[in-house]
């Protein structure tokens, strides 16, 4: 009777373990989708395949990006994650993976980079473009000329930049403690699979919703943190971009428009809708981070163009006045025409003293 009780306890614990295992994963779902569903699916995975290949492509072409590892390699990354998981919701999500465990944890590890990847990216094109054209930009003056400060510039770049790094980690350990149960004595089935408005409207204590909670917290700092950062491109782009625009209304605002569109994808409280409204936000907020490049490609190359004609300008003006002094000016052959010169004339030299107003000859004669 024990051992039947040991088994019972057992086997009770490998399918609470299993469950545990397959419900966990943010946006993956027991429900059989539809088929327009899974159409909708479809065309998401197609979109995140082109936008993984345009990052990479944009990140392999442009010098400036050739430094930034985020850039070229993690956010091309991003949208591949993206693309698994939409596969996976068109084929009927956790009925297809539940004979793949691994594949099936790789995918929670991986899903919770996507956040952390995205942060970054953002504050790398945001950083980039502000530097190179000396722009200050979070409390740092990349063209100040006091040298003399309390912290100075590199430090604060130094720090500012591993603060983001750092926050990323931090976004990266919630998503991998919500997708894998790591939470103590809090095991939410809607944890992962539903939005704020679910979180609002149900009535237990907070204690009870942390799990919920825990994995909204996530899209939530990365919607605050773009939000800052896409409002400092759309006022660079407008006031201090090499191309003026006319109007407020500009490419520049599109960035801040994907991170409006990625927040609302996250609001929705049905299980239902989640997964969807979650996904297609998510492409709108890479999508217009996508246009951005384009913009701030543009207003690189213009600046390089500036460059390379002041340059010219430069060597054009050392190369005038390095021939200037070696033709003599007027000036110099006037003072050389004061001076005293010989001219021969036959075997008689004449000398004349201009100066003094006298002219002598002197004969001589020339000797073999």
């Amino acid at each position: 009777m024990l051992s039947n009780l040991s088994l019972s306890s057992s086997s009770n614990f490998a399918i609470n373990e299993t469950t545990s295992i397959t419900r966990a994963m943010t946006f993956i779902t027991d429900i059989t989708p539809n088929l327009v569903t899974r159409i909708v699916y479809g065309i998401l995975a197609f979109f995140f395949l082109l936008c993984s290949i345009k990052i990479a492509k944009v990140g392999h072409t442009q010098p400036w990006y050739h430094n930034s590892i985020t850039i070229r390699f993690f956010f091309p990354l991003s949208c591949l994650i993206s693309l698994a998981e939409n596969v996976i919701l068109a084929l009927e999500g956790t009925k297809y993976i539940e004979s793949t465990s691994v594949y099936l944890k790789t995918l929670y590890i991986a899903h919770a980079m996507v956040v952390p990847i995205l942060l970054n990216a953002t504050y790398e094109i945001c950083y980039l473009v502000h530097k190179r054209r000396s722009v200050n930009f979070c409390g740092i003056f990349f063209d100040e000329g006091k040298r003399v400060k309390l912290i100075s510039n590199p430090a604060r770049s130094f720090v500012l930049r591993n603060l983001v790094r750092a926050l990323g980690i931090i976004l990266f350990v919630l998503q991998i403690a919500s997708n894998f149960d790591l939470i103590p004595n809090e095991d939410d089935e809607l944890a992962g699979i539903t939005g704020w408005i679910s979180l609002i409207q149900d009535k237990r204590s907070w204690n009870e919703k942390v799990h919920i909670l825990v994995s909204l917290l996530s899209p939530a700092f990365l919607v605050l943190t773009d939000g800052y950062l896409s409002v400092a491109l759309w006022r660079y782009g407008t006031t201090r971009a090499m191309v003026v625009h006319s109007s407020y209304w500009n490419p520049w605002f599109s960035m801040l428009f994907g991170t409006i569109a990625f927040g609302v994808g996250q609001i929705f409280g049905q299980k239902e809708w989640y997964p969807l409204s979650s996904n297609l936000g998510l492409l709108i907020l890479i999508i217009s981070v996508i246009l951005v490049m384009g913009e701030v490609d543009k207003d690189m190359e213009a600046a390089a163009q500036f460059t390379h004609f002041l340059s010219d300008v430069v060597r054009a003006s050392f190369s005038q006045s390095s021939t200037m002094q070696m033709s003599p000016s007027p000036r110099e052959i006037a003072l050389e025409e004061q001076q005293p010169q010989f001219r021969g004339v036959g075997s008689v030299a004449v000398a004349t003293d201009i100066s003094h107003g006298q002219t002598a000859s002197i004969e001589t004669f020339a000797r073999m």
